[in-house]
């Protein structure tokens, strides 16, 4: 088998040995696919650009600190893409015309509606990620988050007067 029949495998047989209820175990089998894709994409240099806008609004909502179930698998593979998915992004700075990589492809609005969604989830660790995504933003793309500043600002006011992130 190759590596990637291996680790399609290895999620179907994590799936199938879960005590997890229905729900927690389609979010985290979604999410070990996730996370699949992500290591497949860099090494078959897929096209995963136009994808990250998508990506960040299925995990962002995992990245849930108030979880009452003991097993935290979730919250763990969400935390994997999410750190994955800004090492990919902030990348992208540094890449050269030989990658293959084209920033046009790279939708900061769409990240960014994605993030002000972020910003009114109850979750600590999911409000804390959309802000370092805007970190993330203003490192790879600077232009384009100011373009959207007057969307931005509301949120960042908000949320430095949110007394859970004390």
């Amino acid at each position: 088998l190759s590596p990637i029949d291996d680790k399609s495998i290895e999620v179907v047989l994590n799936s199938l040995g879960s005590n997890l209820p229905p729900e927690r175990l389609r979010q985290t089998t979604s999410l070990q696919w996730i996370r699949f894709f992500l290591t497949i994409s860099t090494t078959k240099n897929l096209q995963l650009l136009p994808l990250v806008s998508q990506i960040l609004s299925a995990v962002l909502p995992c990245l849930d600190d108030r979880d009452e179930i003991d097993d935290r698998t979730a919250l763990k593979w969400a935390l994997d893409i999410n750190e994955e998915l800004i090492k990919f992004v902030c990348n992208l700075r540094n890449a050269d015309q030989e990658s293959g990589i084209n920033l046009g492809d790279f939708d900061c609005a769409a990240i960014l509606t994605i993030i002000y969604i972020a910003f009114e989830h109850p979750s600590i660790l999911t409000r804390l990620a959309a802000l370092r995504w805007v970190e993330v933003l203003l490192a790879v793309n600077p232009e384009a988050v100011f373009e959207n500043s007057s969307d931005l600002m509301p949120f960042l006011l908000k949320l430095l007067s949110d007394p859970a992130v004390e």
